[in-house]
C-alpha cells in the first residue's frame, strides 16, 4: 500500500497540507493526531494545538478525534493480544507495518487510553478560543488585563459608538459637515453597512486621505467666478428672456432661477447638485442652434457645469471624509469601550494576542506559548488573516522550531466578506524549509463525476481559471473507477430559454429558473421511489432564494429543510410574537388585543373576532385568559405565560406548508425570552429588548440565526457558502447564470495593494482600488463556483438560461473560456456547454431548450404572469365594550393630556434643542436639572422613564447604568441625546427611586413582596348611567365632564404603574412624566394641584381606587376596611422629584364613601381586578 500524506509529513518544521474538497481533510487531521501521539511520546495531548475556525467545525473535529483515538486504541490492544490486523484499514495497516512488539503495543494503547480519558483537556479550539486561552494563561506574560470581563456583541456595541459619532457629527458648526450629513436620510444606519464591512476586515490598513482637498479649492474659485458682476450680469439676462427666444424648457429655467438665488445669497454650504448641469446644459444642448440667437455668447453657462461638477465632488470628498472618521473612530473606541466595560469582542481577543506578540521583542511570549503547544495543526487556513497568520509565524518562529501544519486549499477561500484573505493563505506557502504535500484522491464523489469538474476546469485554463497568481487547478483523482451509481451522465445541463414572442425580467427568470428547479426534484423523487429527498440538495445565493424556492418546492408537496442564514428575530413568528407582546402589555388596547387573536399564535379568523362586539361574556372570557397569561408571566416566566397558546396552536400551524418553520422560531424565541426574563422579567422590559433585537437583526450572533426546522426526509436548500464542507448524493445549482455584483460606484473600497490588503473611503487612487476590488470579488466568485461544484456524490444539476446576460458571472466566464479556447466564431456560455456535451465519452448531459415560463407548472406560470392581487379586509368595528381613563376623556371630546407639557406633542417622540430650551428659561429661577431634561419630552420618553423604573424595581431598586437608558430611549424611538443628557436622565431616574415618599419610604426600598409593577384591571360594567356616575362625582366636589352618550356597558380597564403596602397600608402610585416647566415652583404642591386639575387626572386615580378596593375586598374579605386598609394615592411628576423637600410629589386620599358608591355604581357579578 502506498504511503499516504498523513504518513509521509514530516513531525518538525512547516509543512503546508493542500486538501482539495472530498479529499478526507478531517480525516487526515484525526490520523496525523494519532500519529503524533504514537511517535511524539514526550508530548502530551494538552500539548497539540488543533484550531479551525468555527464552533461547529470545532465539535465535529473534536468528536473525529476521540473516535479515531479509540480506534487507535483498540487496534494496538489487538497487537497486543498478538492479533493480526486488517489490511484494509490504512490505520491497522500503518500500525502493522511499525512493527511494534507486544509490549510496546500495550504500553502504546495505554497511552492512548490515558490520552482519551483526559480528551476533555484536549488543546482544540477556534481561533478565538485559542487566543482567548493564550490570554487567560499567560495574560501577565502578555501584559494583558487579567480580568476581561463578559463576551460582548461587537455589531450592538459598534452601533452605539456609531451613533454616539452622529451625534457628535450634528453638534459641529460648520456647515459643510451639516451638508455632508444630509446626504444620508437614514442617519448613521445608513453608514453601518460600509462601517460593518470595514469592521469586518480588522487586519485590513486604512488608508489615509489626501492633505489638502483640491475639491474644495477649485469650488470656490468658479463660485467666486459665477457671483461676479459680469457672470451674474449674463445670467440674469438669460433669466429675463423670454423662454421661446432660446428655446429653454421649463426644468432648465428654475435651475438657473435657484442656483441664481444662491449665487445672490452666497451660500456656499448649499447642494448645487450634479443634475443642474444636466438639466440645464443637456436640454441647451439638444436645443442647438437656435432658430434667432445662439446661447453660445453665454460663459455662464460653461461655469454652470463645471460648478455643478465641483459640487458633486466635494460632496464626494465630504462623504469619504464622513465614512473615514467613522471606521476609524470605531476601531479605536471599540477597544476603549470594551475595557471600561469590562469586556472584549472576538476581534479584541485577536488583536491583543497580536500585539503581545509583536510587541515581545525579544520573542519570550512566543517562547512560553511555543512551550505550551509545541505542535499546532491549523484547519481551514484559508480562512485566516494577515494577524492571525502571524500570531502563528511568531510563535513557531516561521516553522523553524516544533510541528507548524497549515491545513487547508486556496481554491475554496470564500470568506473574504469576514476576513478571510486567500492572499495570506498563497503567502504561507512561501515559509522557508516548508514541506508541501497535497490531499489529491476524491473518496466523496462518483468518478464521472470527478472526470466533469476536471474537465470544465481544465478545459477553461487549469493556470488562470481561478483568476489569481500562484493557483493553478489540480485535478483530482477518483478513490474509484466504479460509478458510484448506474447513472451514465453524473453532470447535467439544463438550459432554460426564454420563449421567444415574451418577454421576461431578470427576477423572473430567477423565479422560473427556482420554478424548474423545483419541478426537476420532483420528477427526480417520482422516478426513484425509494430515493430520500434529505438525500437532495439545492445551492442558491442568498436567503431570498431560499424562501422562493421553499415555496416552490412546498407547493408540490415537497418537504424542505431550509438552512436561512438570518436572525430568528427577522422571523415572521417574531413578528407575530410582538403584536403578542404589545397586547398582553396593553390587554386594554382592543386594537392590539384584535390583532394579537388573528395572530398565528390564536388563529382567530376576521369573523371570529368580529362576533366579539356582541358577546359580552365571550369577551369577558377572553380577557381573563390574558389576564392569567400575564400573571404566569410575572411568576414563572414567559415560557409558562405563552406556551399553552402555542401548544393549541401546534396543530393547526402543521398543517400549513410553512407551519414547522414558524413553530421552529417560535420555539426559539420563547427560549430566548425565558433567558432573558433572569435580567428582564417585565413584560414592557421584554418588549422593549424584542423591539431592539428585531432592529439589529443582521448581526452575525449564533444564538440568533434561524434554526433547522426538521432533521427528517427534507430536500436540503441552503446558500454555497453555508454548503462548505457538506456533501450531498444529488445537487442542484439553479442559479449560477447570474452575473456578479456590479462594480462599486460609492463607498468604501476593500483590495489589496502590493499584497496588503487596505480599506480606501475615496483617496486619490480610489478608482484603481475599486477596479482592483472587482477583480478580487470575481475571483472569489470562481472558488465559490468550484466550492458548489463539488458537492455532490453522485449527481450534479446545473441550470443556465440562455439570452440573459451572464458573461459577467463566474460560471459564464468559465464557460466562455471553453468557448474561446476551442476557437469557436461566437465564443458563449452556450457554445461551452455544448462543447463539453458534444465530446466523446463526454461526462455531460444537455437537456436543452426548456421554455420559460412555458414549461413551468401551472401554478409557477401564474405565479410569473400575473401580480397579486390584494384581497381588501373587512374594516373591523371598535369594541365599544373596553372602557378606560383615555377612553372617558375622548368620549367628553377631550384628547388624553396625560403626558403633554410645555414642550410636548403627544402623538410621537419629540426632542427640543438645547437653544430651544435656554430660550424658554425665564430669569434666574430656571433649575438647570430641568433645563437639561426639557430638551426631551413626548409619550416616547415617558413609555421609556416607566420601563426603566420598572426594570429597576425589578432589579431590587439597582442603579440603571447608562446603556440601559441608551437602549430604552432608542426602543421608543429617541436617538437625538447626548452625554450631559443621558446623565441628567440617570440622575432623575435615581431620585425617582430613593427620593422619601413619606419619612423612612422609598420605592427602592420597597421589598419585592410589597409591591406589584402594573397593576392592571377588568372591572365589568353593566348600563352605568353617565349622569348618575356625574352626579357621585359631582356630589364629592369633583365637577367632571364625561360626555352625554349611552350608558357605560362592558369592561371598565386600566393598569396602574404601582401598587404597594406598607404599615398595613395599601397605595397607588402612578407616574407622570410630564414637561410643567423649567423652575421648581412649577413642580410644587400648587402648581401640581393645577396639573391634577387640568388633566382630569383624578378620575384616574378614582378609577384605580375603586379597582384597588374590590381586589382589596376579596384577598382580605371581610374584615376590609376603607380607613384601616386603603393608604391613598401618590401622583409622582418625575421631573422635579427630588430637587427639592416636596418636589413633584402629589398624594391624596380620595373619601372612602365616594370610593364605595363608585364601587356599588360599577357593581357586576363575575368582575375580577
Amino acid at each position: 500500500m502506498n504511503p499516504q500524506p498523513w504518513q509521509q509529513l514530516p513531525l518538525t518544521g512547516p509543512v503546508l497540507l493542500e486538501a482539495s474538497a472530498g479529499t478526507g481533510k478531517t480525516y487526515t487531521i484525526a490520523l496525523l493526531y494519532v500519529r503524533l501521539l504514537i511517535e511524539l511520546e514526550a508530548l502530551d495531548i494538552r500539548q497539540i494545538l488543533v484550531v479551525t475556525f468555527t464552533e461547529a467545525a470545532t465539535a465535529e473535529l473534536r468528536e473525529r478525534l476521540r473516535l479515531r483515538l479509540a480506534d487507535a486504541e483498540r487496534l494496538l490492544g489487538a497487537l497486543a493480544a498478538g492479533q493480526l490486523l486488517p489490511n484494509d484499514d490504512p490505520l491497522a495497516a500503518w500500525l502493522q507495518e511499525r512493527a511494534f512488539s507486544r509490549a510496546q503495543a500495550e504500553r502504546l494503547a495505554w497511552r492512548l487510553e490515558a490520552a482519551r480519558l483526559d480528551f476533555d483537556q484536549a488543546a482544540i479550539f477556534t481561533i478565538h478560543g485559542f487566543c482567548a486561552r493564550a490570554l487567560n494563561e499567560f495574560g501577565f506574560s502578555a501584559r494583558q488585563r487579567l480580568q476581561r470581563g463578559c463576551q460582548l456583541d461587537e455589531p450592538v456595541l459598534a452601533k452605539e459608538i456609531l451613533r454616539d459619532f452622529w451625534r457628535r457629527q450634528i453638534e459641529r458648526p460648520e456647515s459643510w459637515v451639516a451638508r455632508v450629513l444630509g446626504n444620508y436620510p437614514e442617519g448613521p444606519e445608513s453608514l453601518w453597512p460600509q462601517v460593518q464591512a470595514a469592521l469586518n476586515q480588522a487586519a485590513a490598513r486604512l488608508l489615509p486621505l489626501a492633505a489638502d482637498d483640491p475639491a474644495a479649492t477649485r469650488f470656490e474659485a468658479l463660485f467666486s467666478a459665477l457671483a461676479s458682476a459680469p457672470m451674474q450680469a449674463q445670467l440674469a439676462a438669460l433669466l429675463a428672456a423670454p423662454a421661446a427666444e432660446y428655446q429653454i424648457k421649463k426644468d432648465p429655467l428654475l435651475a438657473l432661477q435657484a442656483l441664481g438665488k444662491i449665487l445672490a445669497a452666497g451660500d456656499r454650504s448649499a447642494p448645487i447638485g450634479s443634475a443642474l448641469a444636466s438639466a440645464v446644459l443637456g436640454n441647451i444642448q439638444k436645443l442647438r442652434p437656435a432658430p434667432k440667437r445662439t446661447l453660445e455668447k453665454f460663459d455662464c453657462l460653461a461655469l454652470v457645469a463645471e460648478l455643478a461638477d465641483a459640487d458633486a465632488e466635494r460632496t464626494r470628498v465630504g462623504e469619504a471624509w464622513l465614512l473615514h472618521e467613522a471606521i476609524s473612530r470605531l476601531r479605536a473606541e471599540l477597544r476603549l469601550r470594551s475595557a471600561e466595560v469590562p469586556g472584549f469582542t472576538f476581534n479584541d481577543l485577536i488583536a491583543d494576542v497580536h500585539q503581545a506578540l509583536a510587541d515581545a521583542s525579544d520573542g519570550r511570549l512566543g517562547s512560553t506559548l511555543f512551550q505550551r503547544w509545541p505542535v499546532a495543526l491549523i484547519d481551514e487556513f484559508q480562512d485566516t488573516d494577515a494577524r492571525q497568520f502571524a500570531i502563528f509565524r511568531r510563535i513557531y518562529a516561521d516553522g523553524g522550531r516544533g510541528l507548524l501544519a497549515l491545513i487547508g486549499d486556496a481554491k475554496q477561500a470564500i470568506y473574504a466578506f469576514r476576513g478571510g484573505d486567500v492572499r495570506v493563505c498563497l503567502a504561507a506557502g512561501q515559509l522557508p524549509g516548508q514541506h508541501r504535500l497535497a490531499l489529491g484522491v476524491n473518496y466523496r464523489s462518483d468518478a464521472r463525476l470527478i472526470a466533469a469538474v476536471n474537465l470544465l476546469f481544465e478545459r477553461a485554463g487549469a493556470d488562470t481559471v481561478f483568476e489569481t497568481a500562484a493557483l493553478t487547478f489540480v485535478p483530482a483523482e477518483a478513490a474509484t473507477t466504479a460509478p458510484v451509481a448506474a447513472r451514465a451522465t453524473p453532470f447535467e445541463w439544463l438550459l432554460l430559454a426564454p420563449a421567444s414572442d415574451r418577454k421576461i425580467s431578470k427576477d423572473g427568470c430567477r423565479l422560473a429558473a427556482l420554478e424548474a428547479t423545483a419541478d426537476d426534484i420532483a420528477a427526480t423523487l417520482q422516478a426513484h421511489p425509494r430515493l430520500r429527498a434529505s438525500q437532495l440538495a439545492v445551492l442558491v445565493s442568498s436567503n431570498r432564494d431560499i424562501t422562493d424556492l421553499s415555496r416552490a418546492l412546498g407547493r408540490r408537496g415537497i418537504a424542505v429543510a431550509a438552512e436561512l442564514q438570518q436572525s430568528v428575530f427577522a422571523s415572521r413568528a417574531a413578528d407575530s410574537l410582538l403584536v403578542l407582546l404589545m397586547a398582553l402589555a396593553e390587554t386594554e388596547n382592543s386594537a392590539r388585543l384584535r390583532a394579537a387573536l388573528v395572530g398565528p399564535w390564536l388563529g382567530w379568523s376576521e369573523a371570529a373576532v368580529q362576533t366579539l362586539e356582541a358577546d359580552d361574556q365571550r369577551w369577558s372570557a377572553l380577557l381573563h385568559e390574558f389576564q392569567q397569561a400575564r400573571q404566569r408571566w410575572h411568576r414563572h416566566g414567559p415560557a409558562a405565560a405563552l406556551l399553552p397558546w402555542l401548544r393549541a396552536a401546534s396543530a393547526r400551524l402543521l398543517a400549513t406548508p410553512s407551519g414547522e418553520r414558524w413553530l421552529t422560531d417560535a420555539r426559539h424565541l420563547l427560549e430566548l425570552l425565558q433567558a432573558k426574563a433572569a435580567s428582564r422579567p417585565a413584560i414592557s422590559a421584554q418588549l422593549a429588548w424584542l423591539m431592539d433585537e428585531q432592529s439589529r437583526a443582521s448581526g452575525p450572533n449564533i444564538e440568533r440565526q434561524l434554526r433547522l426546522q426538521s432533521d427528517g426526509d427534507r430536500v436540503r436548500v441552503l446558500t454555497l457558502h453555508r454548503a462548505k464542507g457538506l456533501e450531498f448524493d444529488q445537487v442542484w445549482l439553479p442559479l449560477l447564470w447570474q452575473n456578479a455584483r456590479p462594480p462599486e460606484t460609492s463607498g468604501i473600497s476593500i483590495a489589496h495593494v502590493d499584497d496588503e490588503l487596505v480599506i480606501d473611503t475615496g483617496g486619490p487612487m480610489i478608482e484603481a482600488h475599486r477596479a482592483q476590488a472587482m477583480s478580487e470579488r470575481e475571483a472569489e466568485a470562481v472558488r465559490l463556483l468550484y466550492v458548489g461544484l463539488t458537492r455532490a456524490r453522485q449527481r450534479m444539476v446545473v441550470l443556465w438560461v440562455d439570452g440573459v446576460s451572464g458573461a459577467a458571472g463566474a460560471l459564464g466566464r468559465v464557460l466562455g473560456k471553453i468557448a474561446v479556447g476551442a476557437q469557436v466564431a461566437e465564443p458563449s456560455a452556450r457554445a461551452g456547454i455544448e462543447l463539453l456535451a458534444a465530446l466523446a465519452q463526454s461526462p455531460f448531459q444537455l437537456r436543452s431548450d426548456w421554455p420559460l415560463p412555458c414549461s413551468l407548472s401551472a401554478a409557477a406560470a401564474a405565479a410569473l404572469s400575473m401580480a397579486p392581487t390584494a384581497v381588501a379586509l373587512p374594516t373591523p368595528r371598535p369594541l365599544r365594550s373596553l372602557h378606560s381613563f383615555t377612553r372617558l376623556l375622548e368620549r367628553a371630546g377631550e384628547p388624553d393630556a396625560a403626558e403633554s407639557g410645555a414642550f410636548l406633542r403627544t402623538d410621537e417622540p419629540w426632542r427640543v434643542s438645547a437653544s430651544d430650551a435656554n430660550e424658554a428659561i425665564t430669569g434666574s429661577a430656571a433649575h438647570a436639572e430641568l433645563c437639561l431634561l426639557a430638551r426631551v419630552a413626548g409619550a416616547g420618553f415617558g413609555s421609556a422613564l416607566h420601563g426603566l423604573l420598572e426594570q429597576a424595581l425589578q432589579d431590587g431598586g439597582a442603579q440603571i447604568d447608562e446603556s440601559a437608558i441608551r437602549r430604552a430611549l432608542e426602543a421608543h424611538g429617541i436617538y437625538s441625546f447626548d452625554a450631559d443628557w443621558i446623565q441628567a436622565v440617570a440622575r432623575l431616574l435615581d431620585r425617582c427611586l430613593h427620593t422619601e415618599l413619606a419619612p423612612g419610604l422609598t420605592l427602592a426600598g420597597l421589598p419585592s413582596a410589597d409591591r406589584v409593577c402594573e397593576f392592571g384591571f377588568e372591572l365589568p360594567l353593566e348600563a352605568v348611567s353617565v349622569n348618575a356616575l356625574e352626579g357621585v362625582l359631582g356630589a364629592h366636589g369633583f365637577a367632571i365632564d364625561i360626555g352625554a352618550g349611552p350608558p357605560l356597558s362592558g369592561f371598565l380597564t386600566g393598569s396602574a404603574d404601582l401598587v404597594f403596602v406598607s404599615a398595613g397600608r395599601y397605595y397607588l402610585v402612578d407616574y407622570k412624566s410630564n414637561a410643567l416647566g423649567l423652575t421648581l415652583d412649577d413642580y410644587a404642591p400648587a402648581a401640581l394641584e393645577d396639573a391634577m386639575r387640568e388633566h382630569r387626572y383624578a378620575l384616574q386615580y378614582l378609577l384605580y381606587s375603586v379597582a384597588l378596593q374590590r381586589y382589596l375586598k376579596r384577598r382580605i374579605g371581610a374584615s376590609y376596611c376603607y380607613a384601616e386598609h386603603f393608604g391613598g394615592v401618590y401622583y409622582l411628576f418625575l421631573r422635579g422629584l427630588g430637587l427639592a423637600p416636596g418636589s413633584g410629589i402629589h398624594f391624596t386620599l380620595p373619601p372612602a364613601l365616594l370610593i364605595e358608591q363608585l364601587d356599588q355604581l360599577f357593581e357586576a357579578p363575575g368582575g375580577l381586578p
